[in-house]
């Protein structure tokens, strides 16, 4: 369900001296700074606490009762996805990308523009993450890729997060961003396909805010509607890709095609595949795929 690891870089439309002149260079600068960071881990501590678990639950569903403590005592499984919102970034504003994004991992230029492009979830259902816990969270690069893409060259880096409470491991994520030179991005749609579930929402500007708050999302396309139109071409504000479950998931994995817009509807959808297992996918107000998935439930 994720990007496929292609490696090849095609340059087109320069003379073929001058390609290949580009591509050593380019390469030769991946390889710099994929020796300088491979070695990096870094270690984050942070405390699941009622009021944070409330406040996200309430962003993304309304029915939720207003008591914190009510809701989520002590103890309480935090429902799976809500690691979102622990470890934010805590990097001071001068040291982020002009995109508003941390760069603890991210490549050289030319290779500016951000996309998050896909992850997936391992779980251990015995040892969920718990309201009152300190945890601890280990970041370190996965991988690196380049890859030709419809808007040119992106090169995908992987990162690999396990989260641990007390008890040892409790999810291991990856999680991959897509790095690309400075171009625009146009909306696209994707196929329409049957669906045995599906519920619709309509993220709006304050829905979008209280999740980039919660989570210290500091990426511009979020909030900066004149930087997401002008500098990145997209219509308006780009949605976060909005997950929690309650459901008891034992791995989920995720791949995102097309943006979705600010106060557009998005129709999360579904269907079962084997037993215990699901094809999941959300669409746009036109229809299509922008988001697809799986998930393994225990």
């Amino acid at each position: 369900m994720l990007p496929s690891r292609a490696t090849a870089v095609c340059w087109q439309g320069v003379p073929r001296s001058v390609s290949r002149r580009h591509s050593t260079l380019a390469h030769q600068k991946l390889a710099t700074w994929q020796e300088s960071v491979k070695k990096k881990v870094i270690n984050e501590t942070d405390e699941i606490t009622s009021g944070h678990s409330h406040l996200l639950a309430l962003t993304l569903d309304p029915s939720t009762p207003r008591d914190p403590f009510a809701t989520f005592p002590a103890g309480h499984p935090l429902p799976s996805g809500c690691h979102f919102a622990l470890f934010p970034p805590r990097i001071p504003e001068s040291d982020l990308a002009p995109d508003g994004y941390d760069t603890e991992f991210s490549p050289p230029e030319p290779y500016i523009q951000r996309m998050w492009a896909g992850g997936s979830f391992e779980f251990v259902p015995d040892n969920p993450l718990r309201v009152g816990q300190t945890v601890k969270q280990t970041t370190r690069l996965d991988d690196m890729q380049v890859k030709q893409g419809p808007r040119g060259d992106a090169v995908l880096v992987w990162l690999e997060k396990i989260v641990e409470n007390e008890h040892g491991r409790s999810l291991r994520e990856r999680r991959c961003l897509a790095y690309m030179g400075k171009e625009r991005n146009p909306t696209v749609g994707g196929r329409v396909v049957p669906t045995e579930f599906a519920r619709t929402i309509t993220p709006t500007m304050v829905t979008l805010f209280r999740y980039s708050a919660l989570t210290f999302n500091s990426h511009r396309i979020h909030y900066d509607n004149h930087y997401a139109k002008d500098q990145e071409g997209y219509p308006d504000l780009l949605e976060r890709h909005l997950a929690s479950s309650g459901a008891k998931i034992k791995s989920f994995s995720y791949r995102t095609l097309s943006p979705l817009i600010v106060n557009d509807p998005v129709t999360f959808c579904g269907k079962k595949t084997a037993a215990n297992q699901y094809e999941l996918w959300a669409k746009n107000k036109q229809g299509g795929i922008a988001v697809k998935g799986s998930a393994e439930v225990s």
